[in-house]
């Protein structure tokens, strides 16, 4: 798992992307996972070649709620807390 193609040096990042691409070719069984703030990715003019690729959303509020909901009562201060204030997470 590589963490933080975004903290990479943005004038290095196509040349890391371009390793990466290099390394998989080479070693097409090893499996990769690379992380990554998606407008930082998108403004790559590279693409990893990946198998596939997925985005991380954050949740919502009534995500949130029906998660804490089917936790309850052991959780039941926790949710209290969220629907009084949203902005704590």
């Amino acid at each position: 798992m590589l963490d933080g193609l975004d903290e990479v040096a943005e004038q290095q990042r196509c040349a890391c992307v371009e390793a990466l691409n290099q390394f998989c070719q080479d070693f097409g069984e090893t499996e990769i996972v690379a992380c990554s703030r998606i407008a930082d990715y998108e403004a790559i003019s590279d693409r990893l070649r990946f198998q596939a690729a997925l985005y991380l959303m954050p949740l919502t509020s009534e995500q949130i709620q029906n998660y804490l909901a089917s936790c309850a009562p052991k959780i039941a201060a926790i949710s209290n807390l969220f629907q009084q204030d949203e902005s704590i997470l």
